[in-house]
């Protein structure tokens, strides 16, 4: 029998700014509308089928702040009255409410690409250049556009609510957008109760992954880069942190317990980054299974992980079965990286039903090399490369979920369902994530090792000055710590990854440390007033709302 484990990897940046509670980005509320909810909901059509869904902590309390009533800047700008927009809230909208894969959520619908067209053509006169270019209703409808451009396609095509107001296309006023807002929550509010449910029914198993997503194996040595790529340059980082490692592992497995009623008994570690010491942390937490990528275990084993020239391996017992290490008995898996990648990047190019039995066909190929059981680990995000398909996906997702079901030799299965498998022996591990088998994104670059430097710097005069604090507030500042501690801020840095919004996430990152020295009462340092991403202009500000009116004493 061929087992297939299927780890959608749920993860967002904490985008929350430390000083006004904002959320500078929208993506885990948009995310949320269709992909976190929509992922979950589809599998109510094939009861027979198993997933495994990795929820990062930082992620569902992003989502339990929004049921609460906090919002981003963008929700704020959307939901304010058209007509009393300022210029540079118009700039604001005119920006950022494009962000969104032009061919599947913008050229559909014939108005949000009217306006996307007359945004292209304007150039960029300026902040204060957009107003009057764009009409009080153009900008109301830009609103309305980009949030329902998001929502998951059974609330598209199901929900006479959000049908009506793609229907109407236009025009939209301003109850139009309330009721926007009102589809809004109530998607929000059903997500985190949808997993619970479905986790129940044993038809989803949830993973999860150190609470502020860090790459362990940097927290725990920082030359573990230069192991993991000999290439890279020499550079001044010796710290480790294990304590820091071990807080946000058993905090995040606290909080998910707390949250779902079910302690996870899985850990994709952020980007899959796994060494010797964190798999012995994992063991030690009572962790049962955790999982890295192919081209770790290749280098573990001293082989290559050979494939033909379709790209099919040669050996598929090598990678489709757990692995221990000698004295352990945590379970190691190991993704099948092409595989995965298909999913990720490739099959959004073909038409769906090809790429279904595709993936299917590969799968099969493999298993008639193979005697007994084995399991096929495929992990990838979950959220991301649905944007890039089609519908989101759907259609993809529900022909691969069909030829899934029936074929007799193919079944699913949670990683915990494949732990009685006959493992594997390592005698080692290389340490490594799943971009490249290395960790060069998060500490390859100048930049990155300057973020790390400034990290460090921080964390320092936070245990030198933490006896000031009563337990309330180290806790606090320790949290800030622990959040720029997160991989996103490193995966932005550098030459590897442009993103219009470095600004956001430069800045965001500072502002975590720059937060940690206030509540100690310690000067802030000049050096974070800087940004570390060479693209970034010094004075790019992070645009945040008034919070009230001030109250200024006229006396004379």
């Amino acid at each position: 029998m061929i087992r297939i484990a299927l780890l959608w990897h749920m993860h967002q940046p904490y985008y929350k700014d430390p000083f006004t509670g904002t959320f500078v980005l929208p993506w885990v509320r948009l995310h949320a509308l269709k992909d976190y909810y929509g992922m979950v909901f589809l599998l109510k059509e094939f009861p027979g089928i198993k997933v495994t869904f990795n929820l990062v902590p930082s992620l569902i309390r992003q989502l339990e702040d929004y049921t609460r009533g906090e919002t981003d800047l963008f929700q704020q700008i959307a939901w304010k009255d058209a007509d009393s927009l300022a210029p540079g809230e118009i700039a604001f909208l005119l920006r950022h409410f494009f962000s969104t894969n032009y061919e599947y959520h913008i050229r559909p619908y014939p108005r949000y690409d009217y306006l996307y067209q007359k945004r292209e053509q304007s150039g960029d006169p300026g902040e204060r250049g957009w107003t009057g270019l764009f009409s009080v209703q153009e900008l109301r409808d830009l609103q309305v556009w980009f949030t329902l451009t998001h929502f998951d396609e059974n609330y598209k095509e199901g929900d006479p609510r959000v049908l009506g107001l793609i229907e109407k296309g236009e025009g939209f006023s301003e109850e139009d957008k309330a009721l926007v807002k009102e589809v809004e929550l109530e998607l929000l509010s059903a997500v985190i109760p949808l997993y619970k449910e479905m986790a129940r029914s044993g038809q989803i198993e949830i993973s999860t992954t150190p609470f502020y997503h860090p790459i362990l194996p940097l927290l725990l040595d920082p030359q573990e880069g230069r192991n993991a790529n000999p290439d890279l340059p020499e550079y001044d980082l010796h710290f480790s942190w294990p304590e820091d490692a071990l807080g946000q592992l058993s905090s995040g497995l606290d909080y998910m317990e707390k949250i779902f009623g079910i302690r996870p008994r899985g850990i994709w570690p952020s980007e899959g980054s796994l060494s010797e010491g964190v798999v012995t942390m994992l063991e030690e937490l009572g962790v049962s299974w955790t999982a890295g990528d192919e081209e770790v275990l290749a280098r573990s084993l001293g082989k290559e992980i050979a494939r033909d020239a379709s790209f099919n391996l040669l050996e598929p017992g090598v990678l489709y079965r757990p692995y221990r290490l000698p004295s352990r008995g945590i379970s190691l898996f190991f993704r099948d990286h092409y595989l995965s990648d298909l999913l990720g990047f490739h099959y959004q190019k073909i038409p769906y039903k090809k790429a279904a039995a595709d993936l299917v066909g590969r799968i099969k190929a493999a298993g008639e090399k193979l005697e007994g059981d084995v399991t096929v680990p495929i992990i990838l995000d979950g959220e991301n490369a649905w944007e890039y398909y089609p519908r989101s996906g759907r259609d993809f997702l529900k022909e691969l979920m069909r030829l899934l079901s029936q074929e007799e030799m193919l079944t699913t299965a949670t990683f915990s369902q494949c732990l009685e498998q006959n493992h594997g022996s390592l005698e080692k591990l290389s340490p490594g994530s799943w971009i490249n088998g290395n960790f060069d994104i998060w500490i390859g670059d100048e930049e990155d090792r300057k973020g790390w430097e400034l990290l460090a710097r921080t964390r320092a005069v936070f245990h030198e000055n933490s006896h000031k604090l009563d337990e309330k507030a180290v806790r606090e500042a320790r949290e800030y710590l622990y959040i720029a501690m997160g991989s996103d801020w490193f995966w932005w840095f550098g030459k590897e990854n442009p993103t219009p919004d470095l600004d956001i996430f430069d800045r965001l990152f500072r502002e975590n440390l720059r937060k940690v020295y206030t509540l100690l009462d310690v000067e802030v340092p000049y050096e974070l007033s800087k940004p570390i991403a060479s693209g970034v202009a010094a004075s790019a500000p992070l645009v945040t709302p008034p919070t009230g009116l001030l109250q200024p004493v006229l006396d004379g």
